[in-house]
């Protein structure tokens, strides 16, 4: 509780099985083989998914790999209420990589529920493949869309294991393959000019003659340098001097301009969507086909290959968005916990995220007025010699979750009322500011009689903690 640390001892049956031999029973307030009470647990996890393990460990007193042991038994037990694999219809997969030196995990994700269905370290076909035979034939059966990169690991496992779901091209990485294709064909012209520039004469220093001979090649490199984010940006974000740069880009060099325009109308097909973009997708790819440009021919011949699944996202609108915010979560996570010893460690996170069990309701008590607060101030003076000697007699004090540095106990969502009040009583001394919130805690405890059986004994002694009827409380470590 806070600061102190609370000890459960209880009296667990033993039981003799037949498979695993003699066993200790189960205990309602653990899980197997935690020696820690799921309450606990669930704070735990509760915050590795928030914060760095370090903080977790500093925060509830626990080793860093006693955090990973529970969120893995918090996970199991998820996965043993919920399948998470039932009712499956769309589905989108994609590899992150979690470690320096090309390693990866493969990551599956529901479009419909937008959760994290499976998540496996490797890249290739047999990883994807090991999904599809964990899910099942009749599960299988069941998908109808399934989105992707276009990568052929990944659409060689789809066609053999479910060959009637619609296969769907990630609109994101087609644009991409346009973009790459532009910054080939800058790169290009950019070789060119300094090629042409290097063969001009050198001009001495100082201010050119008037009949100096002009140099296209320097004043064509010139102008070219900064030239990459305007034509790689979308219209909508350049700034004004990108848009000036791309003007000059226009008049100077309209080969690389008619790229950047190559590029923006592979754009509107996925903008528009639909018959309409099919039908630019079309007057795209005999443009493309025409244009003198090689990386936009190889382009435009890529695009033909993979026409079906490009047209099936015109038509169904599915990306990858979603997986992508999946593995922006991930790296956030992996971030965070300054890297993970084992991917396991990294996919037992991933999956609890958004899947702990939902926490019980804050209790909101009423608003008292100022003559109960009197009331229950004069009850709990009566009562304050049970603070300051040692009286064998206990008192309640509810729901005590925070031990504060000034050694006192504090009462969550305390109303404001019995806070003014207590200011009224005044902590002038020392002995008195160490009794001013025991008073609250009492007034409040008497006013609002809560369900627990949280009880401490006395504050010279340490605290002890019931957790029900029938369990012994043993002193505070």
């Amino acid at each position: 509780m806070g600061t102190v640390q609370v000890f459960i001892e209880a009296e667990a049956s033993r039981v003799r099985c037949r498979t695993h031999g003699v066993v200790a029973s189960e205990v309602p307030w653990a899980r197997h083989g935690s020696r820690f009470t799921r309450g606990f647990e669930d704070t735990i996890g509760w915050l590795a998914t928030a914060t760095s393990k370090t903080a977790v460990t500093e925060l509830m007193r626990v080793g860093w790999r006693t955090v990973g042991g529970i969120v893995e038994r918090i996970q199991v037990e998820i996965d043993g209420q919920v399948d998470r694999l039932a009712g499956l219809r769309r589905i989108g997969i994609d590899e992150i990589s979690y470690k320096r030196g090309h390693k990866y995990l493969t990551i599956v994700v529901d479009h419909d529920s937008g959760r994290l269905l499976w998540a496996a370290v490797g890249r290739d076909e047999a990883t994807v493949t090991r999904f599809f035979e964990l899910l099942g034939e009749e599960r299988c059966a069941e998908i109808t869309h399934v989105s992707a990169d276009s990568a052929r690991w990944i659409t060689n496992a789809v066609t053999k294991k479910c060959p009637q779901a619609v296969q769907c091209a990630d609109p994101f990485h087609v644009v991409s393959w346009a973009t790459d294709a532009l910054d080939e064909l800058r790169r290009e012209t950019w070789n060119d000019a300094r090629k042409l520039a290097r063969s001009e004469p050198k001009r001495k220093r100082g201010r050119p003659p008037a009949d100096a001979p002009p140099r296209p090649g320097n004043d064509l490199v010139k102008g070219l340098k900064g030239a990459r984010y305007a034509l790689l940006k979308n219209p909508e974000n350049l700034t004004d001097n990108q848009r000036a740069k791309l003007a000059w880009v226009a008049k100077t060099d309209p080969r690389l301009h008619r790229g950047y325009l190559l590029k923006e109308a592979l754009r509107f097909c996925f903008k528009v969507k639909g018959q309409a973009g099919k039908d630019a997708l079309d007057r795209w790819l005999s443009w493309a086909q025409r244009c003198r440009i090689d990386a936009f021919v190889k382009l435009g011949q890529k695009i033909r290959r993979h026409r079906a699944a490009i047209d099936a996202t015109l038509d169904h609108g599915l990306s990858n968005a979603l997986i992508e915010s999946t593995n922006t979560k991930i790296r956030v996570l992996t971030r965070m916990a300054y890297g993970f010893k084992t991917p396991e460690a990294l996919i037992a996170l991933a999956a609890l995220t958004g899947r702990l069990p939902a926490r019980p309701p804050r209790q909101n008590p009423h608003q008292m007025t100022h003559a109960n607060d009197r009331r229950a101030l004069y009850i709990a003076r009566k009562r304050l010699r049970q603070f300051t000697c040692n009286a064998p007699d206990d008192v309640s004090l509810g729901h005590c979750t925070t031990w504060t540095c000034d050694g006192f106990y504090t009462y969550p969502n305390m109303p404001p009322a019995l806070d003014r009040a207590a200011s009224r009583s005044g902590p002038v001394t020392r002995r008195r500011r160490v009794l001013a919130q025991p008073i609250q805690v009492a007034a409040y405890r008497m006013a609002n009689p809560p369900s627990s059986d949280a009880v401490v004994s006395n504050l010279s002694r340490p605290a002890r903690w019931v957790a029900s009827s029938g369990i012994r409380s043993a002193d505070a470590m």
